[in-house]
């Protein structure tokens, strides 16, 4: 039906059955009931207060039943409830002219139709995503919506949303011959929904008129007829819970086949089934049905769209009793305090409200002429909110224009109402401000249901293409193609949403919860303050729910500007630039050849949407989207490179009027601070709704993100030290992706640093790297490969930040899959390590060390065993090359792109010496008595002594690259941060002096490795930074990060303010030596993040030394720093600690650690006496103290240093713990 997605027969039950008699029944019986009190049960005492009561305890059932019934229709279906709910009606509008009391049997009888009606009326709100426009991922024939071709890049439309970015699990299915046909989707779900409820509004206004003007006039016309009143109302609630029955049955049949309705019903009720289609156990699908109501709750805190949805039902519900309700009264008490009315002792009757109309008769007409001009007038506004709505990019201003009506409403009536009918002005005023609270009524109900419904659809849709992507994209078992996977797996996309349709019930059941809370708030609390402070009071209070509700919206559409943070530049003439980043509804305009950039302050990753509103001009008209991570490379050509030569290309789209544009899937770009938009044809298009969807980080949902995944933090006293470690887990997050969306790597040895390229280059982002729902790769923009030496780097950093090892495990596999008979490991994941043959001695290492790392972190013994006779191969492999020297001779030149690598270099055998001592440990933890594990010891002693005999230079204080005749001058960065590292260093004082001279060697951008040319290598800073802590000097390591990580890498202009770059010049140029092109550098790359579980390891000493924990150091060093807490969780449970510099060196350290773990404090000092407590906060009886003067030696250090000692607590349990060392000049 064009607006619709429902059919004719589904539409015209819903808007003529199931919205407009959800609320004629209410009004039925609400007008109706004093009747029945009076006119049947004979009650003529107390009438007010028995009707009070009854709507008061229909409201407590109504808030409690609402939920129930929307969980309920997630189970059995919208139109089952439907069904049952009118049944519930008709049956109990029957019974309820059967009581012949107030209590307890119309007491029941009302809360019966309560439940019938609370039914009804939620089933309102859980039908409209039913109803609304939405576009299935695929047409019939199965293919995508595809746009126009253009310069070598096919885009696809997806669904829109407000300029802001979604962290949505977005993905696209469109293959490239399918997106070749042109449509453009010339609706979109947020403009459907805002329609269809304008139109949900009317009917539901139409409702009460049909209550009004046929429901209530059936008792007069039966006593006309000569039917006696008690008789006669009987009749009436007769015909009318007829007409609820005959609807019920409308309901069933006229409701069957709804969308996403499938797999609903009673048998699904006790016994639903699992993702795997496994029935579920009784209790299982209790817990998983209970769950529903939980996300729909959490739904409002975690969605702008749902939150506003339930306020803007809060306020609507409450405003229907403002008008109802308290107009009347207050019209009332008006012109009896002004005595304009009889006294009820006067007419010998009670004062009932039956007895309103004959006791005072001109109020009666007034307060009906208020209402009524104000149900006429939001019956009217009604459409016209909808249709408002569908034509704003921000659904929520007409909300906002709503609220401002009520705020001025509400108090304007309040206090210039005057019941005095000469008094003309007084009156016209009293008649605009209900107009305005009509207005504010029907906005409130229609603005919330259709921006309610619109969240449910817009997520259903993200869902619906990132499931469509995923299962198209799991090829058949003798699939040899790049999207093949390389493991055989079950694991599933543990990221994909619970689809909000699927809870559409008990979103709209807690919907109409809030609706019955604000009902009740105002019933309850308005009725006391009109009676014991003032009759505006609850005018007053609508007028602050309006507030809330603007305050409310102004907030959220704030919030969505969270990324677009300005406009960086505009070339040519664009009107309304800044409008696409601020959600205005004013549209952007471009003139002529123009384009404008966008800053979003931060490394963001995506796939980019928007849509076109209307082209003017002859010809076709194109807009295109570049990208660039540093203004450095903004460019009228295209993108930075992600090839070793030239740059990318730009998307283009050949643009239509109503269009809606979206880029595919492989052209989401993984790292981009700056986007921009092209206009480069004569003539004027007008953009509207510029999008960017998340798409780093996909295995999370977004209720996992909204709620925060990191299990770690770090804080201390320098705010610049807290951003770099958060820095550093948000690049991790960046460089986190589909591995799915891999680099296709199309010009890897057809392009190459020495090409001449003069135009942009195509790029895909559609190699498939892994298994699971996620992987680690070296950066987001490029290489997006899983390479070993950067997860050496970042596996650490996200054990301290967000624990995803389940990421990390999918990762290495996909590297120890590609092992060959030999033992060799891959130098990278596919497609690199298996379309290139080159082989690196160090990265083979590196991948042995992420096995230990993997296993020191997560304690899996599984994998462990599943992979030890792998890991035994490659290390075998490795010694292969240690020759007569009894060093490692390294024939392959392959590292982290460093110059020189080859034969007996300090940097391999240091990590070769290192990979070993982790092996012995693994070995004798497996009780591997093996030939081979037994000759690892004796390689490891010959490796450290011949390395330090011919790689020492006593004169720098560090070790020459290799053992080449003549002797190099060159010492490298890596081999002697490493030497520190592995413990090859003979002494502790040859480590400080290494530490002292890397230190020496620092530039004003960071410290150099000039094993790559005039290079600053975060990466290889990060073991430097780990040198300077274990050689005992940590204000190195803390100054090094505040001046590469801190003042350079963050807030340098050129860099992301955000993420950490690949590597650059030691003269502060964005060059990096091993490549020629220099837009190709990353600016989000794993391996540069270093400083975050260095910080969390060192500076707050927070350090498990077994699995997963079982074992523990708290050895925290403050390198100047006054206070460091640090805390991180593992699957035995969470570390924490505290740390703080006391007067004289001495340190207060609070570390909590689970219980059945055990470990050592170890706390450095330098000079002096003094005296270490330790307190068991569990037990304080058994606080200890110790002289450190006892039993400690002294080591003579260098000229330049203090008396280094140490002291230590072993066999501590774990626990929560205080340690105050106190030192004494």
């Amino acid at each position: 039906m064009g607006l619709f997605s429902a059919s004719r027969t589904q539409v015209a039950t819903y808007l003529l059955g199931v919205c407009p008699f959800s609320i004629a029944f209410l009004v039925f019986l609400n007008a109706s009931v004093s009747f029945v009190v009076t006119d049947l049960i004979g009650r003529d005492k107390g009438v007010g207060d028995a009707v009070g009561n009854l709507g008061f305890a229909d409201e407590l059932v109504a808030l409690v039943a609402c939920p129930l019934w929307g969980l309920l229709s997630d189970r059995i279906g919208v139109r089952t409830v439907c069904f049952i709910g009118y049944i519930i009606i008709g049956i109990a509008l029957f019974l309820f002219v059967q009581a012949k009391n107030v209590y307890p049997e119309l007491l029941l009888g009302r809360l019966f139709f309560s439940l019938g009606a609370a039914a009804a009326s939620t089933m309102v709100t859980a039908i409209l995503p039913t109803m609304s426009f939405v576009d299935e991922p695929g047409n019939s024939n199965g293919n995508a919506i595809g746009g126009r071709r253009y310069n070598g890049h096919v885009q696809a439309p997806s669904i829109a949303s407000e300029a802001t970015i979604t962290p949505y699990n977005y993905q696209s299915n469109q293959s490239v011959g399918d997106s070749q046909q042109h449509q453009t989707a010339k609706a979109v779900i947020t403009d459907s929904s805002s329609k269809i409820a304008g139109f949900v509004g009317m009917a539901t206004g139409c409702g009460a008129l049909v209550a009004l003007s046929i429901f209530l006039p059936l008792p007069a016309r039966f006593q006309k007829a000569g039917v006696e009143p008690g008789p006669a109302l009987q009749y009436s609630y007769y015909i009318v819970g007829a007409i609820s029955l005959l609807l019920a049955g409308v309901c069933l049949i006229g409701l069957n086949g709804l969308k996403s309705e499938s797999k609903k019903g009673f048998r699904f009720m006790l016994h639903g089934r699992d993702s795997d289609n496994n029935t579920r156990s009784v209790r299982d699908t209790m817990f998983s049905t209970l769950g529903l109501l939980y996300r729909a709750l959490l739904a409002g805190f975690t969605r702008k769209d749902i939150f506003i949805g339930y306020v803007g039902g809060f306020v609507a519900r409450a405003s229907s009793v403002g008008i109802s309700l308290f107009v009347p009264l207050l019209v009332n008490a008006a012109f009896l305090s002004s005595g304009l009315c009889a006294p009820a002792q006067a007419l010998g009757e009670p004062a009932g409200l039956p007895d309103i109309k004959r006791r005072c008769p001109r109020a009666y007409v007034v307060a009906a002429e208020l209402t009524g001009v104000s149900q006429l007038v939001a019956l009217l506004c009604a459409p016209l909110f909808g249709y408002w709505s569908s034509r704003l990019a921000n659904k929520s201003i007409p909300l906002m224009f709503a609220a401002v009506a009520g705020i001025i409403g509400y108090p304007l009536f309040a206090t210039r109402f005057d019941p005095h009918d000469d008094n003309k002005g007084a009156r016209g005023i009293a008649f605009l401000a209900v107009g305005l609270i009509g207005i504010s009524q029907i906005g409130a109900i229609v603005c919330s249901l259709g921006i309610l419904s619109s969240g449910v659809l817009k997520q259903q849709y993200e869902v619906d293409r990132g499931n469509t992507a995923s299962d198209n994209s799991t090829p058949a078992a003798n699939d040899t193609s790049e999207s093949a996977p390389l493991l055989s797996s079950n694991t599933g996309n543990k990221g994909t949403d619970t689809k909000l349709t699927e809870l559409k019930g008990s979103i709209a059941g807690i919907y109409s919860f809030y609706g019955g809370a604000g009902i009740l708030i105002l019933t309850k609390a308005g009725g006391v303050l009109f009676d014991q402070v003032t009759t505006a009071a609850p005018f007053y209070m609508m007028a602050s729910f309006n507030g809330l509700l603007l305050l409310a919206t102004i907030t959220m559409s704030l919030l969505q500007l969270k990324f677009h943070t300005q406009i960086y530049n505009v070339n040519g003439t664009v009107d309304a630039a800044n409008d696409l980043i601020t959600g205005q509804s004013v549209a952007t305009t471009f003139r002529g050849p123009s384009a404008v950039t966008y800053d979003f302050g931060k490394n963001v990753a995506g796939l980019v949407s928007f849509n076109i509103s209307q082209v003017a001009g002859s010809g076709e008209s194109f807009i295109g989207i570049s990208f660039t991570e540093s203004n450095l490379w903004i460019s009228s050509e295209g993108c930075d490179s992600t090839a070793d030569a030239g740059i990318d290309q730009a998307l283009w789209w050949s643009v239509e009027p109503d269009g809606y544009y979206a880029a595919e899937k492989q052209y989401q770009r993984g790292g981009f601070r700056y986007l921009n938009v092209y206009h480069n044809t004569t003539g004027n298009v007008t953009l509207t709704d510029l999008t960017i969807y998340y798409t780093a980080i996909p295995h999370y949902t977004e209720d996992q993100l909204a709620a925060g995944i990191q299990t770690g933090y770090f804080h201390c006293e320098d705010e610049q030290i807290n951003r770099v470690w958060y820095a550093g887990a948000y690049t991790n997050e960046i460089c986190t992706i589909d591995p799915t969306t891999g680099n296709s790597l199309i010009y890897l040895g057809v392009v190459n640093s020495t090409s001449n390229i003069t135009e942009p280059l195509p790029w895909y982002n559609n190699y498939t790297i892994s298994n699971g729902s996620a992987v680690l790769t070296d950066g987001g923009k490029r290489d997006r490969l899983v390479w070993p030496g950067d997860i050496l780097i970042s596996q650490p950093g996200i054990f301290v930040s967000s624990y995803d090892m389940e990421m990390l495990r999918d990762s290495l596999d996909s590297l120890l899959v590609l092992q060959n008979s030999s033992g060799a490991l891959p130098y990278a994941g596919r497609p690199f390590g298996t379309a290139l043959p080159i082989w690196s001695f160090t990265y083979h290492l590196h991948s042995l060390t992420d096995i230990n790392d993997y296993y020191l972190y997560t304690g899996n013994e599984t994998y462990l065993m599943q992979n030890w006779d792998t890991y035994k191969l490659a290390l075998n492999f490795s010694l292969s090359f240690v020759d007569e020297s009894g060093m490692a001779n390294v024939t392959t030149s392959a590292d982290w792109l460093r110059f020189g690598m080859g034969g007996h270099n300090i940097e391999a055998n240091s990590i070769l010496y290192y990979n070993l001592n982790q092996a012995i440990a693994l070995a004798n933890h497996l009780n591997d008595t093996s030939e081979f594990t037994k000759s690892w010891p004796a390689i490891a002693e010959k490796v450290k002594a011949s390395a330090n005999e011919a790689l020492w230079d006593s004169e720098r204080n560090l070790y020459r690259d290799n053992d080449t005749q003549p002797l190099t001058d060159l010492h490298p960065q890596d081999g002697n941060a490493w030497a520190i590292l592995s413990n090859l260093t003979l002494n502790t004082e040859r480590a400080i002096n290494i530490s002292q001279a890397l230190q020496a060697r620092w530039g004003p951008y960071g410290a150099p490795a000039p094993e790559a040319g005039e290079t600053v290598s975060p990466f290889v800073s990060g073991f430097e930074l780990q040198a300077h802590y274990i050689a005992g000097r940590p204000e190195a390591a803390i100054n090094l990060i505040k001046l590469m990580w801190g003042d350079f890498m963050l807030e340098d202009p050129r860099m992301t303010n955000s993420t950490f770059i690949e590597g650059y010049s030691t003269n502060g140029d964005l060059h990096y030596a091993p490549y020629n092109n220099d837009p190709r550098i990353s600016h989000a790359h794993g391996w540069a993040t270093g400083p975050t579980s260095t910080l969390t390891f060192f500076a707050a000493g927070l350090q498990v030394t077994s699995a997963a924990g079982k074992t523990w150091l708290i050895e925290p060093q403050l390198g100047g720093l006054q206070n460091v807490e640090a805390g991180y969780k593992t699957k035995v449970g969470s570390f924490s600690s505290r740390v703080a510099a006391m007067e004289g060196g001495g340190l207060n350290v609070t570390f909590s650690t689970p219980p059945g773990t055990s470990g050592t404090v170890r706390l450095r000092y330098s000079g002096g006496l003094g005296s270490l407590t330790v307190t068991n906060l569990e037990d304080q009886s058994s606080s200890t103290s110790r002289d450190l003067a006892q039993g400690l030696s002294k080591r003579q250090l260098s000229s330049d240093e203090m008396e280094a000692r140490v002291v230590s607590v072993d066999g501590l349990e774990g626990g929560n713990y205080t340690v105050i060392l106190e030192l004494s000049n």
